[in-house]
Order: C-alpha cells, then sequence, then structure tokens
C-alpha cells in the first residue's frame, strides 16, 4: 500500500505556499491536478515546483522529507546550503534527475519516456517552507 501525505500536511503547504505568492494548480474537480504531486505555479507564471505527495512519509504518515522537483534551469545548488535541504539524488541512476508525467514544460532525456526534473529533499516542514520561499525569490 502506498503511504500518501496526510491531508494537514497538504494544507500546511498549501496555505504557507499561497502566502508566498505561489498559485496551487488544481483539476476542474478542484483536487490536485495529479494525484501524487501538489503543483505550484509562482505568480509571474515563469516557474512551476512539484511537492511529491507519496515519497518521504511513513506507514503512520509522519513526515520523513519532502521532495520538490524544479525544472532544471530552476535548479540552484546554492539552496542546498540552507539548512535541511540536500540534493535529491536518484537511487537508480544516481544523478540528481527523477522522471514523472506530472513533470509538464520539464525536458525529457533519451532514457526516460517521461518529462525529468531535479529535485531537492527537505529534512521537514522547516527547511520546505525556507525553500518555497527561496525559490519565489530567484
Amino acid at each position: 500500500m502506498t503511504v500518501k501525505m496526510p491531508n494537514s500536511v497538504r494544507s500546511e503547504i498549501v496555505t504557507h505556499s499561497l502566502s508566498n505568492k505561489w498559485a496551487v494548480l488544481l483539476n476542474l474537480s478542484g483536487a490536485d491536478r495529479f494525484d501524487k504531486l501538489i503543483t505550484l505555479k509562482s505568480e509571474d507564471n515563469r516557474r512551476t515546483i512539484y511537492i511529491d505527495k507519496v515519497t518521504g512519509f511513513s506507514k503512520s504518515g509522519a513526515v520523513r522529507k519532502f521532495k520538490v522537483a524544479v525544472h532544471a534551469r530552476d535548479y540552484r545548488i546554492e539552496h542546498e546550503a540552507l539548512p535541511g535541504v540536500l540534493a535529491a539524488i536518484n537511487q537508480r541512476s544516481r544523478k540528481n534527475l527523477h522522471s514523472h508525467s506530472g513533470y509538464q514544460g520539464c525536458p525529457k532525456y533519451a532514457e526516460h519516456n517521461e518529462p525529468c526534473a531535479m529535485a531537492y529533499n527537505t529534512v521537514d516542514m522547516v527547511s520546505l517552507r525556507l525553500l518555497i520561499e527561496k525559490l519565489n525569490c530567484d
């Protein structure tokens, strides 16, 4: 069974994102555009970030980490110096390259059949909030 992000955690992320001028992209029924992602668009429509709703949660729903994917052009190595923010290295490829059909607008690479993004892991809600704020300032 896949463990998903608890609704209370999603609500906290959405509230913080909205207060930092990110829009949450929803489908026509008002749910997240993708079942496994929270998709956020910057107010100026130049950047999109994707927060994984499956990776990083224990069976009880406790947060182990958050995975935040961005277009490769928006990835900043200096953000890895923020407290609790690390590069998310793909366990199979050993690269910071992650594929998902929901990463719309991201490039496709020969070894993947889906769009690919680079990603950060954050260790807790505090570091996720800090990263969300920084990503909107770039």
